[in-house]
């Protein structure tokens, strides 16, 4: 009874730091921001894109840890930059039509941290899928983007969190 009681009293206060999912926010940080995305593929993007990557990783950050949002004076701040968005054909030879085409989009994620510049970094993340060749693009289009967002989110939150 006493055990329990002990780990009663000390979860809260191990909570602040540590998640059970892995997730590690450091101590310091209370509120986060993210940036609206800017686009600066080649192609452009759909318009409804950049607010569903900056929606859903606001959201997954909001749900997964106990940082607030702050837009003034963040502790952490994440701004995003399409980099490319594109559906290409896939490999043939020549002669033959593709079975495929590649969709890829790719992002250039700025994680800062304002009480430890040094903890700050900018890395790539890129999101691609083969599309028989027989699909319309379009049709496809609004589920292929919900898949990349949800990967992209999932794939930014774990390096930001889990020491990815």
């Amino acid at each position: 009874m006493k055990n329990i009681l002990l780990l009663g009293l000390a979860m809260p206060l191990l909570s602040q730091c540590y998640s059970f999912r892995g997730i590690t926010v450091d101590p310091q940080w209370k509120t986060y921001y993210v940036e609206n995305v800017v686009d600066k593929s080649p192609t452009g993007a759909p318009a409804e894109l950049a607010d569903m990557l900056a929606s859903k990783l606001s959201k997954t950050i909001r749900n997964e840890t106990s940082l607030q949002l702050d837009e003034s004076q963040p502790d952490i701040r994440i701004e995003m930059t399409i980099t490319r968005y594109e559906t290409i054909a896939g490999n043939i030879a020549q002669g033959e039509s593709t079975p495929y085409n590649l969709f890829n989009l790719s992002l250039q994620v700025q994680w800062t941290d304002t009480h430890n510049p040094q903890k700050s970094w900018k890395r790539n993340f890129n999101f691609q899928e083969e599309i028989p060749s027989t699909t319309d693009f379009f049709e496809i289009r609004d589920e292929l983007l919900r898949r990349a967002v949800d990967k992209l989110t999932e794939d930014i939150f774990n390096s930001a969190f889990t020491n990815w």
